[in-house]
């Protein structure tokens, strides 16, 4: 893989999530729509990713292959939770599954409390599961798990790749 594309791969590592999260605040704040707790989890992986696809470019720069590995485990990591915790969301929310209870704080809460630090961004108003909220007819919980499939394909690849020029 070309240092280039290894650059490309970095820049939207950062720029695709990031811009996920911006459009969920921006559904927030324009349209009214309140995120649920596991809403604001998802956003906590998307600002990881977000900040290992920071981490991602820096190793890039530096030539470091140990920081460029940990970046892209972490991406991994970010991608995959934010995708299962979504596909939870719409199970939830299509009656597949039953929520017994949406705790108001997230399961980082105790640990890292960004409902504090960050609360525009990381406090959940709304209940899990109970979104009305569609676009062209299908639901944005839906939507969100579009675009996060699609972004886990695009962190698997370039782990492939990474995996292609080591091996």
């Amino acid at each position: 893989m070309s240092r280039l594309t290894d650059k490309f791969f970095a820049w939207n590592c950062v720029t695709l999530p990031l811009a996920m999260l911006l459009g969920a605040l921006g559904v927030q704040y324009f349209l009214g729509w309140e995120p649920c707790t596991i809403c604001v989890e998802i956003r906590a992986a998307l600002a990881l990713c977000t900040l290992a696809g920071l981490v991602l470019w820096i190793g890039l720069k530096w030539k470091s292959l140990l920081i460029e590995s940990l970046a892209r485990l972490v991406l991994l990591w970010g991608a995959c939770t934010a995708f299962y915790l979504n596909i939870k969301l719409v199970l939830l929310e299509h009656h597949v599954i039953e929520s017994f209870s949406c705790s108001p704080f997230p399961f980082y809460s105790n640990i890292l409390p960004l409902q504090e630090w960050l609360p525009y961004v990381f406090m959940s108003g709304g209940v899990c599961g109970e979104n009305t909220n569609t676009i062209l007819g299908v639901s944005f919980t839906v939507w969100t798990a579009v675009a996060l499939f699609f972004f886990w394909a695009f962190v698997v690849k370039g782990l492939v790749r990474l995996a292609m020029r080591l091996g």
